[in-house]
């Protein structure tokens, strides 16, 4: 660079889709973002419209959205088709929301700031809203390690969440005028505020685990691969069963998600096997029940969001005749690629 001659500044990404200039906005938007989330807009999309505004800084993306209500869902399939493993930081300016992120369910209720793990699947619905985003590599916060992080919301009284708050607002105001290094210097400055919330409110992970806890979870699980199919097992019968307070079967749980997401999940995989057996002639609703779902509706919202792809979808995709290879096992990801491949 020679004298008199301005800095380079970050790359600056925009995108704006609006129905009023495209009928066809809505449609492009969910389309484009297919690949990463499924997208379930709130109304008929003709008052659609979406403008996100992005910085690169370094490894960091940071940026602005403004959009319509909607609901995002992220899937295991998705995870398993792009391989995303970033670190999403939200910041709520407007509108309320709400989500489960893998067994966690949170809101806007508790706090402006929510931390979401991209390689982890979620749901969340929100109301027509503005948000900053920033998005990191995950080795740039080293106290994820061990922690769970995922859809962890940062209590508006916090002092560490007002510190990346008001600092995420001033980066924002100044973005357009950073240069290459600056943006680069922000981004950590901003990385460390994020990695230092994490340790004030993210819990720290199961450690190894106890003899007596390993066999405690051991038993808790034979439970439910007996009884999955039965639309009355609960997490008070497996804590009854096993002689334990609320909150060590809760600590045993830990890292599925919780005992209802872990029983979920199991007949989930159980539903699925059986969709994807070209030999299998009920309906898919009878499917639903037999695995101990009671509702229809219920079922079918579930299972997009755990596979990335509807009941229906998943029956159609069936060979005919033709039985997945043994290295696929009993793995639903890897017969939903098989499946893709036919």
């Amino acid at each position: 660079m020679t004298a008199g001659q301005a800095a380079p500044k970050p790359r600056r990404d925009t995108w704006v889709l609006e129905a009023a200039q495209d009928p066809t906005a809505a449609a492009q938007y969910v389309a484009t973002v297919s690949s990463i989330f499924d997208i379930a807009l709130h109304d008929d999309g003709t008052g659609f419209h979406n403008r996100l505004e992005a910085y690169h800084l370094g490894a960091a993306l940071f940026g602005r959205c403004v959009g319509v209500g909607q609901t995002f869902t992220r899937s295991r399939g998705h995870i398993t088709r792009d391989g995303m493993d970033g670190v999403q930081v939200l910041l709520a300016l407007t509108g309320g929301w709400s989500g489960a992120y893998d067994g966690r369910f949170s809101d806007r209720t508790l706090g402006q700031i929510r931390i979401i793990d991209m390689s982890r699947p979620f749901e969340t619905e929100t109301a027509a809203f503005e948000t900053l985003n920033l998005m990191l590599p995950r080795d740039a916060l080293p106290s994820c390690v061990g922690r769970d992080i995922h859809g962890q919301v940062l209590g508006d009284d916090s002092p560490s969440a007002r510190l990346l708050g008001d600092y995420m607002i001033s980066l924002w105001s100044v973005a357009p005028n950073l240069s290459v290094s600056e943006g680069v210097a922000s981004a950590q400055a901003l990385a460390n505020l994020v990695d230092g919330a994490i340790c004030a409110h993210a819990p720290a992970t199961l450690k190894k685990r106890r003899p007596l806890e390993r066999t405690l979870l051991a038993m808790a699980k034979a439970r439910v691969d007996a009884e999955v199919g039965g639309a009355g097992l609960t997490p008070e019968d497996i804590r009854s069963e096993l002689g334990v307070s609320r909150s060590t079967l809760y600590r045993l749980f830990e890292s599925d998600g919780g005992v209802s997401a872990f029983i979920q999940s199991r007949r989930l995989a159980r539903a699925f096997l059986a969709l994807a057996n070209p030999a299998e002639r009920r309906s898919i609703a009878d499917v639903a029940y037999a695995n101990g779902f009671v509702s229809a509706s219920h079922f079918n919202r579930a299972f997009r969001a755990e596979f990335g792809v509807r009941p229906g979808e998943l029956r159609g995709l069936r060979g005919k005749g033709a039985a997945p290879p043994a290295a696929a096992g009993d793995d639903p990801i890897a017969i939903l690629a098989w499946l893709r491949g036919l």
